[in-house]
């Protein structure tokens, strides 16, 4: 068991298959456990004689500062001999919740989460005020399979390529086991090709800048 100053910063750099427990060295009682999957805090301590853990949330969906001001007051409670209540098992977050925090995690631009943001509410609106454990209903493999027979190519790529991040984020952060529908309906040679970049088509009025340059080329070539 380690003791050291807790920080968003500190637990991003933490090598996913760490399994420990962190103490945090600004607060005593305020801790992190790292597990293969999961980064959750808790409280630690003692109150009318009795053993105290309290679990306050998941990293990264509460900050390490949140979860700190959080665990200050708990254990406030208990230095006074007042057992707190354990908590009760929040739902799962939305679609609509996840995006953000996912976007604060991974560093995202403002443009590319507006991007996401419209993909979301232009093709997946149904599914956006859902708690993220219904991705895993066969439903929604209904929905994506008719959202990539219905799309252009290059929507659909951005499309999946979202909706299996959020989803491996959510596994990592939730101790999930959801499985991306676009993983399965490729597996099941469901998916639609690839889009392939456009091929640039010279015009007839580009012709003779084209030949031009390609003379220059050679030119400079032998001499």
């Amino acid at each position: 068991m380690s003791i050291i100053t807790l920080s968003d910063a500190l637990i991003q750099r933490l090598a996913s298959t760490d399994r420990r427990i962190l103490r945090d060295r600004v607060v005593s009682g305020f801790c992190l456990r790292l597990n293969k999957r999961t980064r959750t805090f808790f409280i630690a301590t003692t109150a009318a004689g009795k053993q105290v853990r309290v679990t306050i949330g998941r990293w990264p969906l509460i900050s390490t500062d949140e979860a700190r001001e959080r665990a200050t007051k708990l254990l406030l409670a208990c230095r006074m001999g007042i057992v707190p209540a354990k908590p009760i098992n929040a739902a799962l977050p939305t679609l609509r919740d996840v995006l953000p925090v996912y976007a604060e995690t991974k560093g995202l631009k403002a443009s590319s989460l507006a991007r996401y943001d419209s993909i979301l509410r232009t093709h997946f609106a149904d599914w956006l005020d859902r708690e993220i454990k219904d991705l895993g209903l066969s439903m929604f493999s209904d929905h994506c399979h008719r959202f990539s027979r219905s799309q252009g190519a290059s929507i659909v790529d951005v499309g999946r390529g979202l909706i299996t991040s959020l989803i491996k984020f959510v596994n990592a952060t939730h101790g999930l086991t959801l499985d991306s529908p676009f993983v399965k309906l490729a597996a099941a040679g469901l998916m639609p090709s690839r889009a392939q970049p456009r091929k640039r088509v010279l015009q007839e009025d580009q012709l003779p800048l084209w030949y031009a340059a390609v003379q220059r080329l050679g030119e400079k070539q032998r001499d």
